[in-house]
């Protein structure tokens, strides 16, 4: 009917509002960001909207991701998402749910271990007519602590609610005869925090390829928030004297949002840290990434 009439993408819609679908049903709607973030094993939707109707017969449509400078299919930084009958037992797939006019809605799924991180998402589509190649959105895939086949699935919601989505908490220092509170914000739906733990794995040298694996992501972590070694995120002083020329005193800081937010612009360690601040930026780290209570590690 339509020739030889190229299949070309118009817009693509990714439900990424804080409110709308993708969202809500990945519980990323508190993060400050107009980009898609969606939990790897779950399924999202994405409305690709045609210069004319899809026809199944004839067009073919493939959905790319690809993370890092060279993308490459056998490291698992380029996927190819082919369109599928059923999105069940299989790690990655999408299916038509919808198809009007010039408009097609699809359920897409990504692997339960595939890297997460920052993508790059596009449509490519072949048709009689040619080839076409839509522009490149970002996209980001997260670990996921509500899908089962997840190594770090969580099963209690209340375990989720409090190690994953809650972002501030109790910090306890001091001595065993004089413990001390504090409240710290973690802060890890601010905006560009999500990038700053992200950037600690690309300075703490973790290959992409090592991404898909929640024990060498907080193994990373815990490594790089040290500045010993590696110029990672915070300097340590425990000196008497109460000498912070060139940064903060470690009561300074009252959360983990500043300290990686500078860390991740200036690309040099942040001053000063003893033992809550080290942690409560650890912790932010990785609720970023998962939930670190699922293991029990051996640092040695």
């Amino acid at each position: 009917m339509f020739g030889k009439k190229r299949l070309k993408v118009r817009s693509v819609k990714l439900h990424s509002g804080r409110d709308e679908y993708n969202r809500c049903a990945h519980h990323t709607a508190r993060y400050d960001s107009e980009d898609l973030l969606v939990r790897r094993g779950q399924p999202f939707q994405v409305q690709l909207n045609f210069n004319r109707p899809y026809e199944p017969n004839k067009d073919v449509i493939i959905l790319v991701l690809d993370i890092g400078k060279h993308p490459d299919t056998c490291k698992g930084t380029r996927i190819f998402i082919k369109l599928v009958e059923s999105l069940e037992e299989i790690a990655w797939g999408a299916r038509v749910v919808n198809a009007s006019g010039n408009s097609v809605t699809l359920m897409v799924k990504t692997s339960s271990s595939c890297i997460v991180g920052r993508f790059s998402f596009y449509i490519f589509t072949h048709s009689p007519g040619g080839n076409y190649k839509s522009k490149k959105v970002p996209l980001y895939i997260l670990f996921n602590p509500w899908c089962r086949e997840d190594q770090v699935y969580m099963k209690g919601e209340a375990e989720k609610e409090e190690y994953v989505l809650n972002d501030r908490g109790l910090i306890f220092y001091g001595t065993s005869s004089d413990i001390i509170s504090r409240p710290w914000i973690y802060g890890q739906f601010e905006k560009d925090v999500l990038d700053a733990c992200l950037y600690i794995l690309e300075h703490g040298k973790c290959a992409l390829c090592e991404r898909a694996n929640p024990i060498t992501v907080v193994r990373t972590i815990a490594a790089v928030v040290n500045a010993n070694d590696d110029a990672g995120v915070l300097v340590g002083k425990w000196s008497d004297e109460d000498d912070y020329s060139g940064g903060l005193a470690p009561t300074m800081w009252d959360g983990s949002v500043n300290i990686l937010r500078q860390f991740n612009r200036k690309c040099k360690p942040v001053c000063y840290a003893q033992c809550w601040v080290f942690s409560g930026t650890t912790t932010a780290g990785n609720q970023n990434e998962f939930n670190p209570e699922v293991y029990n590690y051996d640092y040695n």
